[in-house]
């Protein structure tokens, strides 16, 4: 139980990034410096790398009005989309190394997503608007 709790919080303060204007970079958004969105076969469909672009996506999901929701059984899956970050310079670097995985979110038929953070993955109704936004990206 606390595990999801702690789950729920992370996701919140994640993807809290679309607020007022003038939230600017202290917003949650701009963590995520990649998104990668893959078809159901793993084609990739979409790759984010601009700041306003992936603060535009968080916007289009609408966050703020998700429900949680069961996952159907017979769901199928439409797409995936994962948000990324880049690595920390470490002493002796001059570059980041690679990405971490901040967020993976599974997006099934019917209107319902799959959040995964660190080992915990919840299900989420999303609002029509917001289903329709990552559908068109996959049709």
């Amino acid at each position: 139980m606390r595990r999801t709790v702690i789950g729920a919080l992370l996701i919140a303060l994640l993807l809290s990034g679309c607020g007022a204007a003038g939230d600017g970079p202290d917003g949650a958004a701009p963590k995520a410096q990649l998104i990668e969105v893959r078809d159901a076969a793993g084609e990739e469909l979409l790759r984010i790398t601009d700041g306003a672009q992936i603060e535009e996506f968080v916007c289009a999901l609408e966050t703020e009005s998700w429900l949680p929701a069961g996952l159907p059984e017979d769901a199928g899956l439409l797409c995936t989309a994962e948000l990324y970050q880049e690595r920390t310079v470490k002493l002796g670097q001059s570059e980041p190394e690679g990405w971490d995985l901040l967020l993976r979110l599974e997006v099934y038929e019917g209107g319902v997503i799959a959040v995964g953070l660190l080992s915990a993955t919840m299900a989420f109704e999303l609002t029509q608007p917001a289903a329709e936004y990552l559908e068109g990206l996959v049709y």
